[in-house]
Protein backbone atom coordinates (compact mmCIF):
# COMPACT_ATOMS: atom_id res chain seq x y z
CA UNK A 1 0.00 0.00 0.00
CA UNK A 2 3.07 2.41 0.66
CA UNK A 3 4.55 2.47 -2.61
CA UNK A 4 1.12 3.18 -4.05
CA UNK A 5 -0.12 6.23 -1.87
CA UNK A 6 3.47 7.34 -2.61
CA UNK A 7 3.30 6.94 -6.12
CA UNK A 8 -0.35 8.72 -6.32
CA UNK A 9 0.75 11.73 -4.01
CA UNK A 10 3.97 12.29 -6.51
CA UNK A 11 1.94 11.93 -9.61
CA UNK A 12 -0.73 14.47 -7.93
CA UNK A 13 1.90 16.83 -7.20
CA UNK A 14 3.57 16.56 -10.62
CA UNK A 15 0.21 17.12 -12.22
CA UNK A 16 -0.69 20.57 -10.26
CA UNK A 17 2.98 22.00 -11.17
CA UNK A 18 3.09 21.17 -14.35
CA UNK A 19 -0.68 22.10 -15.26
CA UNK A 20 -1.01 25.48 -17.15
CA UNK A 21 -4.94 25.61 -16.31
CA UNK A 22 -3.67 25.88 -12.39
CA UNK A 23 -1.79 29.84 -13.34
CA UNK A 24 1.12 28.91 -11.15
CA UNK A 25 2.97 31.72 -11.60
CA UNK A 26 6.50 30.61 -10.11
CA UNK A 27 8.38 26.96 -9.68
CA UNK A 28 10.91 27.20 -6.88
CA UNK A 29 13.64 24.39 -6.28
CA UNK A 30 15.42 25.39 -2.85
CA UNK A 31 18.15 22.80 -1.86
CA UNK A 32 18.66 23.14 2.44
CA UNK A 33 20.61 21.72 5.37
CA UNK A 34 19.11 21.63 8.60
CA UNK A 35 18.77 19.96 11.77
CA UNK A 36 16.01 18.01 13.22
CA UNK A 37 15.72 18.27 16.87
CA UNK A 38 12.57 17.29 19.81
CA UNK A 39 12.51 13.72 18.69
CA UNK A 40 14.73 10.90 17.37
CA UNK A 41 17.44 9.04 19.94
CA UNK A 42 20.35 10.49 21.35
CA UNK A 43 23.02 10.00 19.77
CA UNK A 44 27.03 8.89 21.72
CA UNK A 45 27.27 12.66 22.94
CA UNK A 46 23.71 12.85 24.56
CA UNK A 47 22.05 15.14 21.57
CA UNK A 48 18.76 14.42 19.95
CA UNK A 49 19.87 17.14 17.08
CA UNK A 50 20.86 15.41 13.99
CA UNK A 51 21.95 16.76 10.55
CA UNK A 52 19.26 16.92 7.77
CA UNK A 53 20.05 17.71 3.76
CA UNK A 54 17.29 17.52 0.81
CA UNK A 55 15.31 19.41 -1.25
CA UNK A 56 12.02 20.97 -1.78
CA UNK A 57 9.95 22.12 -5.06
CA UNK A 58 7.27 24.43 -4.97
CA UNK A 59 4.96 25.43 -7.67
CA UNK A 60 3.16 28.69 -6.23
CA UNK A 61 0.28 30.94 -7.57
CA UNK A 62 -0.43 34.12 -6.02
CA UNK A 63 -1.94 32.55 -2.76
CA UNK A 64 -2.13 28.95 -3.00
CA UNK A 65 0.84 26.50 -4.06
CA UNK A 66 1.84 22.67 -3.90
CA UNK A 67 5.29 21.66 -2.35
CA UNK A 68 7.37 18.11 -2.35
CA UNK A 69 9.60 17.96 0.01
CA UNK A 70 12.45 15.32 0.47
CA UNK A 71 15.23 14.94 2.68
CA UNK A 72 17.40 12.45 4.36
CA UNK A 73 19.10 12.33 7.76
CA UNK A 74 21.76 9.75 8.78
CA UNK A 75 22.03 8.77 12.23
CA UNK A 76 18.93 9.73 13.35
CA UNK A 77 18.77 6.94 16.20
CA UNK A 78 22.11 7.33 17.42
CA UNK A 79 25.59 6.29 16.22
CA UNK A 80 24.75 3.55 14.74
CA UNK A 81 25.88 3.20 11.57
CA UNK A 82 22.91 3.24 9.16
CA UNK A 83 19.82 4.47 11.18
CA UNK A 84 18.80 6.93 9.42
CA UNK A 85 15.31 8.50 8.56
CA UNK A 86 14.20 9.71 4.86
CA UNK A 87 10.95 11.71 3.96
CA UNK A 88 9.10 12.66 0.73
CA UNK A 89 6.27 14.31 1.21
CA UNK A 90 3.72 16.37 -0.86
CA UNK A 91 1.62 18.73 0.19
CA UNK A 92 -0.40 22.37 -0.11
CA UNK A 93 0.92 25.61 0.79
CA UNK A 94 -0.72 29.50 1.78
CA UNK A 95 1.76 32.27 0.19
CA UNK A 96 1.73 35.58 1.08
CA UNK A 97 3.48 38.97 1.42
CA UNK A 98 5.58 41.07 -1.29
CA UNK A 99 5.93 38.99 -4.91
CA UNK A 100 9.08 41.64 -5.03
CA UNK A 101 10.20 40.91 -1.26
CA UNK A 102 9.65 38.70 1.91
CA UNK A 103 7.18 35.95 1.32
CA UNK A 104 5.83 33.51 4.03
CA UNK A 105 3.92 30.14 3.54
CA UNK A 106 2.03 27.80 5.87
CA UNK A 107 2.45 24.22 4.33
CA UNK A 108 0.32 21.13 5.40
CA UNK A 109 0.99 17.54 3.90
CA UNK A 110 1.65 13.96 3.84
CA UNK A 111 3.86 11.21 2.48
CA UNK A 112 6.74 8.58 3.51
CA UNK A 113 8.20 8.52 6.48
CA UNK A 114 11.04 6.01 6.38
CA UNK A 115 13.00 4.77 8.89
CA UNK A 116 15.86 2.33 9.18
CA UNK A 117 17.15 1.09 12.31
CA UNK A 118 20.71 -1.16 12.66
CA UNK A 119 21.36 -2.09 16.22
CA UNK A 120 25.03 -3.95 17.68
CA UNK A 121 25.69 -6.38 16.40
CA UNK A 122 21.61 -6.69 14.60
CA UNK A 123 20.07 -7.01 17.66
CA UNK A 124 18.03 -4.61 16.69
CA UNK A 125 17.70 -4.08 12.83
CA UNK A 126 14.09 -2.77 11.01
CA UNK A 127 13.59 -1.13 8.02
CA UNK A 128 10.19 0.54 7.68
CA UNK A 129 7.90 2.31 5.18
CA UNK A 130 5.00 4.86 7.46
CA UNK A 131 2.81 6.79 5.93
CA UNK A 132 3.29 10.45 7.89
CA UNK A 133 2.53 13.93 8.18
CA UNK A 134 4.06 17.55 7.98
CA UNK A 135 3.04 20.46 8.46
CA UNK A 136 5.77 23.79 9.04
CA UNK A 137 5.83 27.47 8.23
CA UNK A 138 8.27 29.45 5.82
CA UNK A 139 9.87 32.43 4.79
CA UNK A 140 11.84 33.20 0.99
CA UNK A 141 13.77 36.82 1.34
CA UNK A 142 15.08 37.50 -2.54
CA UNK A 143 18.40 38.08 -3.18
CA UNK A 144 18.42 38.80 -6.76
CA UNK A 145 15.46 37.92 -9.44
CA UNK A 146 16.43 34.41 -9.77
CA UNK A 147 17.79 33.35 -6.10
CA UNK A 148 16.96 33.79 -2.80
CA UNK A 149 17.45 32.97 0.70
CA UNK A 150 14.62 30.56 2.48
CA UNK A 151 14.20 29.44 6.07
CA UNK A 152 11.64 26.42 7.13
CA UNK A 153 10.35 25.31 9.74
CA UNK A 154 8.18 21.87 9.95
CA UNK A 155 7.42 19.37 12.12
CA UNK A 156 6.60 15.74 10.85
CA UNK A 157 4.79 12.90 12.60
CA UNK A 158 4.64 8.90 11.92
CA UNK A 159 0.48 7.61 11.35
CA UNK A 160 -0.29 3.90 12.23
CA UNK A 161 -2.57 1.69 11.45
CA UNK A 162 -3.76 3.74 8.30
CA UNK A 163 -6.32 1.64 5.79
CA UNK A 164 -8.40 2.94 3.05
CA UNK A 165 -11.05 0.85 4.10
CA UNK A 166 -11.02 2.69 7.85
CA UNK A 167 -9.13 5.88 7.74
CA UNK A 168 -10.98 6.83 10.85
CA UNK A 169 -9.01 4.39 12.21
CA UNK A 170 -5.35 5.91 11.92
CA UNK A 171 -3.65 6.35 14.85
CA UNK A 172 -0.42 8.63 15.74
CA UNK A 173 3.19 7.46 16.42
CA UNK A 174 5.49 8.34 18.86
CA UNK A 175 7.39 9.00 15.72
CA UNK A 176 8.16 12.55 15.48
CA UNK A 177 10.45 15.23 15.25
CA UNK A 178 11.19 18.89 14.22
CA UNK A 179 13.15 20.19 11.39
CA UNK A 180 14.93 23.31 10.85
CA UNK A 181 16.72 24.58 8.08
CA UNK A 182 17.90 26.91 5.76
CA UNK A 183 18.80 26.98 2.02
CA UNK A 184 18.85 28.44 -1.44
CA UNK A 185 15.87 29.36 -2.98
CA UNK A 186 16.22 29.48 -6.83
CA UNK A 187 13.10 30.77 -9.33
CA UNK A 188 13.58 28.02 -12.23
Amino acid sequence: MNARVLRLLVGIALAVVTSAPLALADTILSPFVGRTFAGGAHDDFGSSSHFTAGGTLLGEGHLLGVEIDAQYVPHFFGGASGSNVASLMAGLSLGFGDPNGPRFYGMAGAGILKTRVAGHEDFLDTDRNSFGVTVGGSVIVPVTGVLAVRGDLRYFRGLSNVSPARPQEADLTGFHFFRASVGLAIRL
